[in-house]
């Protein structure tokens, strides 16, 4: 009987702590325009929301990029919105 609690509170530890389990719906709202600049650590062309997408790719994290703002936001759990760079970046 221990032994199955055991498993079972394991089994429930690692469903916990899994990205599926603690699944939100994200909106990535690009805008930004054509907003481009060089990064300085690659020397590649990079978006406003590249280091963001690199933050919630490494997090198991999916998300809705969008261009434009849907009219009904109700639906996502979190609503992120990248506007551009600061005008000291690149």
């Amino acid at each position: 009987m221990k032994k199955k609690l055991v498993i079972l509170a394991v089994c429930w530890a690692l469903f916990a702590v899994s990205p599926l389990a603690q699944a939100q719906k994200i909106l990535l709202w690009e805008n930004y325009g054509q907003a481009l600049m060089i990064s300085p650590e690659t020397g590649m062309q990079i978006t406003p929301d590249f280091d963001l997408r690199l933050a919630l790719a490494a997090n198991a994290r999916q998300f809705e990029p969008q261009d434009t703002l849907p009219q009904d936001l109700s639906s996502y759990d979190i609503i992120f919105i990248t506007l551009g760079f600061a005008m000291d970046c690149g």
